[in-house]
């Protein structure tokens, strides 16, 4: 019993030397990301939202193999479709300025409203929600200045069809976890909307396979479209249905001249 005893007592050293290793070794991994990330060089992005749509032009952009001259008309909402690996998604990063145009190599550029730059106010919507633990209002609000009133969040909340969420967490004080994790991916892609509705912003990039898979679709864009006055760049496979104005289909085309209108593309 006494050898018992001091075994355990021998133990306790080992087992908090363990645990401090433990924690050496992820900082080691977070530093080194850290540095990584540092490394890259840095762009400082000048925002100037212009509290209407903008049009967008996509002149002499090179995708690929592929040159794209196309106008967005303000206000629109334009498909880009095309198979995997067209460059569809990377076209979405560089209409949001989340990707830069190389400086020198390839022609082309981004123009909102006819200028390249300051960059209006953009929100973008890929599959991964961009939400920190904590309370649903936090969550839907997120980034948005001034906050908006408690009626007018729950209230857009309610018309993207988080009626049930309100519900089971006991309404927008109620907490989401880190990336939406606690709530089903259909009612993340609608806390994403309503974030967007409530930011109000001048272009819209959606990006999400999670929005193809919704039966109702087209009944969000249609709420996104009514409580915004925005530009829609919508970023889909070949074969995606959805209401829109425009299409620009990145299938098989070495060089796409303009847009087409299309009021549903099959």
């Amino acid at each position: 019993a006494a050898g018992l005893a001091v075994l355990g007592i021998l133990m306790i050293p080992l087992r908090d030397f363990a645990d401090i290793w433990d924690r050496f070794c992820a900082w080691q991994v977070a530093r080194d990301k850290a540095t990584g990330l540092l490394s890259y060089r840095s762009h400082r992005r000048r925002i100037v939202p212009a509290g209407r749509p903008v049009a967008i032009t996509l002149a002499g952009l090179t995708i690929g193999a592929r040159t794209i001259d196309a106008h967005l008309a303000a206000g629109t909402v334009t498909l880009v479709t095309g198979p995997p690996g067209s460059g569809k998604s990377h076209l979405g990063h560089l209409i949001a300025g989340l990707d830069r145009l190389p400086d020198t190599a390839m022609p082309g550029a981004v123009l909102y409203d006819g200028l390249p730059h300051p960059l209006p106010r953009i929100v973008h919507i890929g599959d991964q929600s961009i939400v920190v633990q904590g309370s649903l209002r936090r969550a839907l609000t997120l980034g948005i200045d001034p906050r908006p009133k408690r009626r007018e969040i729950e209230a857009t909340a309610r018309t993207f069809g988080l009626g049930d969420v309100l519900t089971r967490i006991d309404g927008i004080t109620g907490r989401v976890g880190e990336a939406a994790r606690t709530i089903s991916d259909s009612e993340a892609l609608r806390l994403d909307l309503t974030r967007a509705a409530l930011a109000q912003p001048d272009v819209i990039v959606l990006d999400a396979a999670r929005f193809w898979a919704e039966p109702d679709r087209n009944g969000l864009l249609g709420h996104l479209r009514r409580l915004t006055n925005t530009t829609v760049v919508l970023i889909g496979a070949v074969g995606s249905s959805v209401r829109c104005d425009t299409v620009i289909d990145l299938t098989d085309f070495p060089h796409w001249p303009t847009t087409h209108p299309n009021l549903m593309l099959q």
